[in-house]
């Protein structure tokens, strides 16, 4: 850069005339560490000079030379960009902070570089693509909006990534945010954000797609709020996360998958709930009905070194973990499934490396355990109940385990079905209630304890039928 000329006389020069809200935000102020364009207050107003989006294009290239000076961030404050701005492939070696900001139109990233990244405030109208998007520390969004999508797929983030108390998206049938391939070296975070006592939630109209994607850190979720009524809301398929995944206090209209995902911690899913659709089935048309996919969480083939822990969640249509692969305990206690189309949970051909435990769990529909494989006991008890009269409540036909507890207060209204069982330890069925069970060809090696004394007492387990 010419030292003889200043940055306003270079803009003047290169871009041509300026208007005055131009002119002022090219006589930049030095903080400490960096350099702010834009206004000083902290927070900015909502009547916000405006600037043509080629002038913060050509600000951003020209100051993503190294020799401009040494100062370690930019903080672009309180202005309203009007325009497309276009910055792609730019190497940006400091720290760029959108803060209190406004783009009326499209914001391109498209392969660029940045030392650490940082939106806060900042509202977007139209796409942000950052396809291929690099920053080599952490990148933040904090309390702001993006109408469109945000795309940062293929991008490589050097730290942490977080979105803070944000809402994105605008229409429930779309990508919000497009984070396919994305590779973090930290943590991801979906978290609420405080300010002035006021609690503002991670939110989102459409779908958060995370799939194919590298985690080193965790992938934590808090309080977030999901809403793609019958499609897609949050997909981490075909992921690789190196530790824990939490979803806790969460609400989601719309279909979770961890189809396939890979975890080197546990999963736990907490005090959240998951509705695949806004409309009750009841009030659907036959050929709605007919179509009618009614999954809310897709956990197929997932490998969790850790736990599941599916606790004290609403969860209304079908769970799937078939062919999961899980190194320690799965438990769903306290949790309530409900099936409309007669499936609660289907975990077919699941291993686990630990016991699976219903406690206080509630499932209306059947449950399928069948070719299960579980180092540990199934345990149903506590006040647990499988409602699906007439029919198959509980599915565990050729499971292998060491023991079969429904007890304590187990309840069910349809048939509990375990023919072919391969039982290492006990069957024990004391103090509940069932209608039948089919159990042909199984194999106990410890104990059989069945109470059937005649009683309708709950402190009895009574028998009725085969």
């Amino acid at each position: 850069m010419d030292n003889k000329k200043t940055l306003l006389e270079e803009a003047e020069e290169e871009i041509g005339d300026l208007t005055r809200d131009e002119r002022e935000f090219f006589l930049y102020r030095q903080e400490v560490n960096g350099l702010l364009f834009g206004k000083t207050e902290d927070s900015p107003s909502t009547d916000l000079p405006v600037i043509r989006a080629n002038c913060l294009s050509w600000l951003l290239n020209k100051l993503a030379g190294k020799k401009f000076d040494s100062s370690l961030f930019i903080n672009i404050q309180g202005v309203h960009i009007q325009g497309d701005v276009t910055c792609d492939h730019i190497v940006f070696a400091k720290s760029l902070y959108l803060t209190g900001c406004y783009f009326s139109d499209e914001v391109g990233l498209f392969q660029s570089t940045f030392s650490n990244l940082l939106f806060q405030e900042v509202k977007f109208d139209k796409k942000v693509k950052a396809e291929g998007i690099c920053v080599k520390n952490n990148f933040f969004i904090k309390k702001s909006r993006f109408q469109g999508m945000l795309d940062v797929q293929r991008g490589h983030v050097g730290g942490s990534l977080g979105f803070i108390g944000s809402l994105f998206g605008s229409v429930e049938s779309k990508i919000a945010i497009h984070a396919n391939a994305i590779r973090v070296d930290g943590n991801v975070y979906l978290l609420p954000q405080i300010v002035e006592k006021e609690e503002h939630k991670f939110q989102v109209n459409g779908a958060v797609l995370f799939e194919g994607s590298e985690i080193k850190g965790f992938f934590e979720c808090h309080k977030g709020l999901f809403n793609a009524p019958e499609k897609l809301a949050l997909s981490l398929a075909g992921s690789r996360v190196d530790g824990y995944v939490d979803l806790i206090n969460c609400g989601v209209i719309g279909i979770v998958s961890l189809n396939s995902a890979r975890t080197g911690a546990s999963i736990t899913i907490k005090d959240s709930k998951f509705f695949f659709s806004d409309r009750l089935f009841e009030s659907l048309k036959e050929d709605e009905k007919d179509n009618y996919q009614g999954i809310s969480f897709n956990v197929d083939d997932v490998q969790v070194d850790g736990h599941i822990n599916i606790k004290d969640c609403v969860i209304n249509e079908i769970v799937l973990l078939r062919c999961a692969q899980i190194g320690g305990h799965l438990d769903f206690s306290g949790s309530r499934f409900n099936g409309s189309l007669g499936q609660a949970l289907d975990a077919d051909s699941i291993q686990t490396g630990g016991r699976v435990t219903f406690d206080d769990f509630k499932a209306f529909g059947s449950v399928s355990f069948m070719d299960a494989r579980i180092n540990g006991i199934l345990k149903c008890q506590k006040g647990t109940e499988f409602k699906n009269k007439n029919n198959v409540s509980l599915y565990a036909d050729r499971v292998r385990c060491r023991g079969i507890y429904l007890r304590d207060g187990f309840k069910t209204d349809g048939e509990v079905s375990i023919p072919g069982a391969t039982i290492d330890g006990s069957l024990i069925c004391t103090n509940g209630n069932f209608t039948d069970i089919s159990a042909e060809n199984i194999s106990v090696k410890g104990d059989v304890h069945f109470d059937t004394q005649p009683s309708n007492a709950d402190n009895y387990f009574r028998s009725v039928g085969k």
